[in-house]
């Protein structure tokens, strides 16, 4: 609460508020992990091949940057090596490097 002074005499009061709305969810059934502005038109079978060529010629490459040079998120890129089973990556954080063993 806050007063107004003029003369040693106090000419009103002035009262704060504070209004809480609460609005109801409408995004059932939405997963909200899933990353926005990320392109749904790259072939997925040619994803892998671009993966393994991008490693191939910078085997300490983050998925991050792959991710950014192929136009989709690093969660996909994670996916995507995953599923592939051959390409592994070994170390810890910035020291470590990729390693793609032949399928057999």
């Amino acid at each position: 609460m806050c007063c107004f002074f003029s003369e040693n005499r106090i000419d009103g009061m002035l009262h704060t508020f504070s209004v809480t709305v609460i609005m109801p969810n409408l995004n059932y059934g939405v997963p909200q992990d899933v990353p926005q502005r990320v392109p749904q038109d790259v072939p997925q079978d040619d994803l892998d091949a671009k993966i393994l060529a991008l490693i191939k010629k910078d085997n300490k490459i983050s998925t991050e940057k792959l991710g950014m040079a192929l136009g989709v998120s690093y969660k996909t890129i994670r996916r995507h090596i995953k599923a592939m089973g051959n390409v592994h990556y070994i170390g810890r954080g910035f020291s470590g490097h990729w390693e793609i063993h032949d399928k057999s």
